[in-house]
This record gives C-alpha cells, sequence and structure tokens, in this order.
C-alpha cells in the first residue's frame, strides 16, 4: 500500500477500503439521524392512531358514538401531519396544486 499523505482525512474500514472523508460522513450521519427521527415521529403517530381506534371501535360496540368525535379528529390530524411530512414536499417541490388538476380535469371532460 502506498504512503499516505497527511492531507488525505479518507477513512479507511479494517479491510483497507476507503469509507469517504469525515466531513461526508458526518453530513451522512446527520441526514441519517433526521430521516431516524423523522421515522420515529411518524411511527409515534401511527401507534398513537392505532390506540385511537381500538378506542373508537370499542365506542361503537358500546352505542357511545358522542365520544369518537375527538379521536376521530386526532387521528385524521395524525394522517395529516404524516402526509405533509412525506408526500406534500414531493406535490409541492413540482408546483402542482389540486385546484390545477382538478380544472385540467375539467377542462378535458370539455373536449
Amino acid at each position: 500500500m502506498p504512503p499516505r499523505s497527511t492531507s488525505d482525512k479518507r477513512i479507511r474500514s479494517s479491510s483497507g477500503q476507503a469509507l469517504g472523508s469525515i466531513g461526508s460522513m458526518s453530513r451522512r450521519s446527520k441526514s441519517r439521524e433526521c430521516r431516524r427521527m423523522r421515522t420515529s415521529a411518524t411511527w409515534h403517530l401511527l401507534d398513537e392512531n392505532e390506540q385511537l381506534l381500538i378506542q373508537i371501535t370499542s365506542n361503537l360496540e358500546l352505542f357511545k358514538i358522542q365520544e369518537n368525535m375527538d379521536p376521530f379528529l386526532r387521528t385524521s390530524n395524525n394522517i395529516a401531519t404524516i402526509l405533509n411530512r412525506y408526500v406534500l414536499p414531493v406535490i409541492s417541490s413540482q408546483s402542482v396544486s389540486w385546484q390545477n388538476i382538478c380544472a385540467w380535469k375539467c377542462a378535458r371532460k370539455g373536449e
């Protein structure tokens, strides 16, 4: 193996393969950590929804329909939060609005 210069900041695995520079490693780990946090928060919302849906089912079985309003709203808000995290950034990055899609579909029907 040729001698490494002091300016070479590449990290090597135990097999001797270069893994990347220290700076890019920290950027990747920060990105991974952000994804992990977002995924963890999403799983928390999904777990909460599971509990809320169990509560809604129980209320329906006991004919306590009025007591389902809050759990339904919380479930709906959790779903909206999850969708906003994952779906809407893609849509907004393409500058597409639902109004434009509906207008396009209506215009196509008139052809």
